[in-house]
């Protein structure tokens, strides 16, 4: 009578656990992963951090002025460097919790923009509009010359969702790890003597 299984048995089990593991750091790591495109020139990163904060990054030569005109509404305006110029154009970022909502930047003049943000995106201000994701640069004009991309990043999402941190996938693989562990082990149990 034997009391331990095949050696065969525990290569496979050990296998199986081995590739569960495997899978949930894969599916974890993938979920962490955005493809990050990297515009030509200088870029005027725009972060919403709630519904009366927009705040600013650039690597170019001039700098700007953001005022908060009401709730989800800003302008932002050349402060310095007289040759930035805005194309005359309207693009909508999609907010990331509700893709009828968008994050709406049109150009006032050649110097400053209009920030609307939580706008709905089936309303229509007139003029060329580009619909991309949150995160995405987009070509909008010069400074000094050198080509110039707007991107927005909607970091008032979760504020706004009034969600805790998302929930992913790679959650729920970490949690049936344990499952298959005990159901691959429960078929190794040692036989009772009659």
């Amino acid at each position: 009578m034997k009391n331990c299984p095949p050696a065969s048995k525990f290569k496979t089990v050990w296998f199986g656990l081995i590739g569960a593991i495997a899978l949930a750091a894969s599916s974890a790591l993938a979920d962490t992963m955005t493809a990050d495109v990297v515009p030509v020139g200088y870029t005027l990163n725009l972060y919403e951090n709630s519904s009366t904060s927009l705040t600013y990054t650039y690597n170019g030569l001039a700098t700007f002025t953001i005022n908060n005109t009401g709730i989800d509404t800003w302008t932002l305006s050349v402060a310095t460097g007289n040759c930035t110029f805005f194309l005359p154009q309207t693009t909508d970022w999609i907010e990331p919790e509700d893709p009828l909502e968008v994050n709406r930047v049109t150009s006032t003049s050649t110097t400053s923009l209009s920030i609307i943000s939580d706008a709905a995106l089936l309303t229509y201000y007139g003029g060329a509009i580009t619909l991309v994701a949150d995160g995405t640069p987009v070509p909008w004009g010069t400074d000094g010359g050198v080509p110039l991309s707007i991107r927005f990043n909607d970091l008032a999402a979760q504020n706004e969702a009034n969600n805790g941190v998302a929930d992913t996938g790679s959650t729920l693989v970490l949690l049936a790890l344990p499952w298959v562990g005990l159901v691959s082990l429960r078929r190794f149990r040692i036989p009772r003597l009659a």
